[in-house]
């Protein structure tokens, strides 16, 4: 019996099989063009299609500790009107977007997510170096429905050291001396007068710069003299107090009222009304545009409680309340408008001044006695090392908003001791010393 033909020499059954097979294939290409979401359907207020999250132009380092960094900035909106997600990122300055590493530990892991446009919002950066400089940086992003992610542009970038508890050494002072004074002048380290022994009194004046660990030779002090103190109000560094002899009477050679001011803009200095009490071993600190002499020793070898407060604008001395404890060789920083007295010959006593109510308050003593101290404020924390000829020098952090103090790495002095201490650019130094070597140290919180 013969078989069916169709028109074209083809069967039913086979125009049927390649019809289906045609359909199949027209449908598949179809599915691969087919989202696997529906498309966002998202607009922006008033019609139109979403915009771009917003930009972080405030981000800034909030705080740093040995291995990690504190981040904060203000929010923006994620171009919808909403809180955004945020991407952050760091490197070795200077950073890169593109190239640089996403936080992948701590409160700055990613995502992080937006509470509000507008509020601040901090987070933290864990598993970083210690004493290392970091540069940081956010991108606002949002997620749509359909799993696109849009972003906006980096951020600022902000830079931040972190932390190490550890004390490191510099570059050597030109002119080895202890008994000195030491001050903060713009961001840079002055070590002031001092002694050498055996009679020699070097008028030396030397600045030291943190950024490139290098000495300056400065004008020399107009009266040499050691055990003096030194503050510093109005970018002028004031020298103040100290002894330029032997300890028998002022005529003599001995305990001084001087004060002679340094101008670095024309590294001239100048001489200032003379402190109304000649003494050494004194503690000196600036508040508010004050500088303030607290106890210390008179010629006679008196201790004293003696608070005189002077002022650079009248180039006038004013005596205050007295303190209560007498004590020579006390330490005294200011911290937050407030002048600390801590210990000095063989007393832990640390007692608190306010120039606005005339009056002090005695604090938490120190752990342990020292007789011979210094200290400095820095970060709102006031800090004490141990100026001694002790080998290891203890070094305490008190916080006056609790009332507490804290151990802190020792330094190891090589034999260093009644050396200068100032704070500059968010690091205590301790410079000079009766080892004669000019040691620089610095400690990092």
């Amino acid at each position: 019996m013969p078989r069916p033909h169709t028109r074209g020499g083809h069967s039913r059954r086979i125009t049927e099989l390649l019809f289906a097979t045609v359909l199949l294939v027209v449908a598949a290409c179809s599915r691969r063009d087919t989202p696997l979401a529906p498309p966002s359907r998202l607009t922006v207020p008033g019609g139109g299609l979403p915009g771009s999250p917003g930009t972080v132009t405030d981000l800034a380092v909030a705080a740093v500790r040995p291995n990690s960094v504190t981040l904060s900035f203000t929010e923006v909106d994620d171009g919808l009107g909403e809180p955004a997600q945020y991407a952050v990122r760091f490197a070795a300055p200077p950073i890169d977007w593109g190239t640089a590493r996403d936080v992948t530990e701590g409160t700055c892991a990613t995502p992080v997510s937006g509470k509000g446009v507008g509020t601040r919002l901090t987070c933290t950066v864990l598993g970083l170096a210690p004493a290392t400089t970091y540069a940081f940086q956010v991108e606002a992003y949002r997620s749509t429905l359909d799993m696109v992610v849009v972003t906006g542009d980096p951020s600022n970038v902000a830079e931040g050291t972190t932390a190490c508890d550890c004390w490191t050494t510099r570059a050597r002072m030109p002119n080895p001396r202890y008994a000195l004074a030491a001050a903060d002048v713009n961001g840079t380290l002055y070590a002031v007068g001092g002694y050498q022994g055996f009679g020699r009194f070097p008028a030396a004046v030397e600045a030291y710069d943190p950024a490139s660990d290098t000495w300056t030779t400065r004008a020399s002090l107009p009266t040499p003299r050691k055990d003096l103190g030194a503050a510093t109000v109005g970018g002028i560094l004031y020298a103040v107090g100290g002894n330029t002899g032997c300890k028998c009477s002022v005529t003599s050679g001995g305990p001084v009222g001087t004060v002679e001011a340094y101008d670095p803009a024309t590294d001239t200095w100048t001489t200032k009304a003379p402190m109304p009490t000649a003494r050494d071993y004194l503690g000196v600190a600036a508040v508010d545009g004050i500088i303030y002499a607290v106890g210390g020793s008179d010629a006679a070898g008196n201790v004293l409680t003696t608070l005189e407060a002077y002022d650079p604008a009248t180039d006038t001395w004013t005596t205050k309340a007295p303190m209560p404890t007498a004590r020579f060789n006390p330490a005294v920083a200011a911290v937050n408008g407030v002048l600390y007295a801590v210990g000095g010959y063989n007393s832990a006593t640390v007692e608190a001044y306010d120039p606005l109510t005339d009056t002090w308050t005695t604090k938490a003593p120190m752990p342990t006695a020292l007789w011979s101290v210094a200290a400095a404020g820095m970060d709102g924390v006031l800090y004490a090392v141990d100026k001694s000829d002790l080998d290891v020098k203890a070094l305490r952090a008190y916080d006056p908003a609790t009332d507490t103090w804290t151990a802190k790495a020792p330094m190891l002095s090589n034999n260093m001791s009644f050396f200068g201490v100032a704070a500059v650019a968010g690091r205590l130094y301790a410079v000079g010393g009766s080892d004669f070597w000019g040691y620089l140290k610095a400690y990092q919180p």
